[in-house]
């Protein structure tokens, strides 16, 4: 349990959702901005303007710390690595050049400034480990590469989505998670800027509407207005897809549940059942349903 709180503590900077990375693009991983793509296994990345040259190696070391804390059981590193690289080679199937995602990478100087250097060189052999226990394996559902989706705390049941290997599983061990519950407080002020659309009345009949079965939220009306569930969270920056509210002392209290969408892997429970001894095919297959993990 150590180890879980841990990875909650002060390693949920590196979950997806909510927090952000500064990317510092001057360390050995991102080897020299060019022109155009090198030969060889050299992968090409745009930030902006700028195309900067990786091997698929070098990438995932960056995407693993991003995706996961570094010091997580080995099998859960596992399963993240294979996700990660399932997500980089399908989106290398739609362009030749990928566009880099600040969230979800972060670059050699970033992580010594964020670990120190002895724990940086540590993880650096951890993540290395990971990835290369894993080489050349891909998630796939009937022989096409899945979009691997994950998260960081499911709020006890993940989503299902568009895709049938996101379908809701049970995922209690995120019930434990120290980070499990996030509250928010919004002032009416903040709400008439955030929504100006809506009215004083409108807000005095908010409601959530659950999708099926679990506690992300479908739609929130607000009076005879409907908003999306994803677009009212955006708006709010909230952690988390599984929210409820209620008015307290002239406030508008949001509680969230987990962190992130919720769809595919959640990376605590992975965490927690790693720790129970499954290994990371085991971890995939679970989260992801029907799908194959094979040699590309």
């Amino acid at each position: 349990m150590n180890k879980i709180r841990r990875f909650l503590g002060a390693a949920l900077i590196t979950v997806l959702l909510p927090c952000v990375f500064t990317v510092f693009f001057n360390g050995s991983d991102l080897g020299n901005a060019s022109e155009s793509p090198e030969s060889g296994d050299k992968i090409q990345f745009r930030l902006g303007e700028a195309l900067w040259d990786m091997t698929e190696e070098e990438y995932l070391l960056g995407a693993l710390a991003a995706a996961m804390p570094m010091d997580r059981e080995p099998e859960a590193l596992k399963a993240m690595a294979v996700i990660l690289r399932t997500n980089l080679r399908r989106l290398q199937q739609q362009s030749d050049v990928i566009l880099l995602d600040e969230d979800g990478y972060t670059a050699e100087p970033e992580r010594i400034k964020a670990w120190g250097m002895d724990a940086y060189l540590q993880y650096q052999r951890l993540g290395k480990q990971a990835i290369e226990e894993t080489a050349g394996l891909v998630l796939k559902k009937e022989g096409q590469l899945i979009d691997a989706a994950f998260h960081g705390i499911s709020a006890g049941k993940t989503r299902t989505g568009a895709y049938p290997y996101l379908r809701s599983v049970d995922s209690a061990w995120d019930l434990e998670a120290e980070q499990y519950l996030t509250v928010y407080r919004f002032s009416k002020e903040e709400l008439e800027t955030l929504f100006a659309s809506v009215t004083a009345e409108d807000w005095k009949r908010i409601s959530f509407q659950e999708e099926e079965n679990t506690s992300y939220i479908r739609a929130v009306a607000l009076g005879d207005t409907f908003l999306d569930g994803e677009e009212f969270r955006n708006t709010l920056s909230l952690c988390s897809s599984a929210y409820f509210g209620s008015w307290e002392d002239g406030s508008l209290q949001i509680v969230c549940k987990g962190q992130g969408h919720g769809f595919g892997f959640s990376c605590y429970g992975a965490c927690r059942q790693a720790e129970e001894g499954k290994d990371f095919q085991e971890l995939l297959t679970y989260y992801y349903g029907n799908i194959t993990i094979e040699n590309e």
